[in-house]
């Protein structure tokens, strides 16, 4: 754990046994790619209407509120499709009028979909807000909505906690090292460009500390805000950024809107264009989330999906990331402040 004071120097290394994880969004593996059903064009066709019927159904198990999207990876593009009615059609550009169907079940917590694609270079399936999305062009990741913040704390010492484990793969832990290091780093630039600076007295660093259990929960203690930076491990290959907050939190009202502000941001920055879903989900069973101070943990790409390797090692996207954690959280301004 690291941690940033506006009066005290300060890093730890926070290390906590098995982690229970909260399965939230549900991203798919299509059919089409997991099985062969045969090259003949009919089976194409039926396969994809099945594939994009059951991606469907998918996405209306996942709950309202968490935006996501993904790509058909199969080629679309000599077929027209409708979706209608509780059926997907797919029929053949050209003089073969036969068409493949396959029925899903509509949701009537949804609204019905009645969507006509003609010969798609690609296709996207997703969900956003409440709404299921299938286009042929890139779903944007509309800004959720946020809470207004009626009486917003004052964060002057922040703790950052890199999420190291010591049964985590090395690599990762290495990595998750790396992007609390530069949050770190980012954080102590911008709040040294934006607010003067007593050397005595506002002095922010972090140093390394080997600190027992009754010393961390000390630091956390005088903290007013306490960031938990980890990388999501999911077999579906997203690439998600996720905030987890405690529902029992008597701030949490004010975490969910800073959360929600911080997702916003993080999204329309062109140097996380690979970010697939956000989500903002309540945790009981993170112990740094227990306590209460302004604290969140933030899930951050995917380690088994390369293309979020890449994002998670790019220097932009680290910088886009630690840019929307300080706008949301940096310490007030003291003519803010009074």
């Amino acid at each position: 754990m690291h941690k940033i004071r506006v009066s005290k120097k300060g890093q730890l290394l926070y290390k906590f046994g098995m982690e229970i994880l909260v399965a939230s969004i549900i991203v798919l593996t299509f059919l089409g790619v997991a099985y062969s059903y045969g090259s003949g064009e009919a089976i194409v066709k039926l396969r994809t209407a099945r594939d994009i019927a059951l991606t469907i159904e998918e996405m209306y198990l996942i709950p309202n509120g968490i935006n996501t999207f993904v790509r058909y990876p199969e080629d679309a593009s000599k077929f027209d499709i409708v979706v209608k009615d509780g059926t997907v059609s797919v029929s053949a550009v050209g003089n073969d009028v036969t068409e493949a169907v396959y029925g899903f079940a509509a949701s009537t917590n949804h609204p019905p979909l009645s969507v006509v694609i003609k010969k798609p270079k690609e296709l996207y399936i997703g969900k956003i807000s409440s709404r299921i999305i299938i286009s042929d062009k890139k779903p944007d990741l509309k800004e959720l909505r946020c809470p207004e913040i009626k009486a917003r704390s004052e964060i002057r010492n922040i703790l950052i906690d890199s999420g190291l484990d010591e049964s985590e793969d090395i690599e990762k832990a290495k990595l998750s090292n790396y992007i609390a290091s530069s949050l770190i780093y980012n954080l102590k630039k911008d709040f040294n460009a934006e607010h003067a600076r007593n050397q005595d007295e506002n002095d922010i660093a972090n140093n390394p500390l080997a600190l027992v259990k009754a010393e961390i929960d000390k630091k956390v203690e005088n903290a007013d805000a306490v960031i938990r930076i980890r990388i999501g491990e999911n077999q579906d290959k997203s690439n998600n950024i996720k905030v987890y907050f405690s529902p029992d939190s008597a701030k949490k009202d004010e975490i969910k809107a800073l959360g929600c502000i911080m997702l916003n941001n993080l999204v329309k920055d062109e140097a996380l264009d690979k970010i697939t879903g956000t989500a903002i989900i309540p945790e009981k069973n993170e112990p740094i989330l227990n306590n209460d101070k302004i604290s969140m943990v933030i899930e951050v790409g995917n380690y088994l999906n390369p293309d979020s390797l890449d994002m998670l090692k790019d220097a932009n996207a680290i910088r886009a990331i630690s840019s929307s954690v300080y706008e949301t959280i940096k310490p007030q301004k003291d003519e803010e402040t009074k």
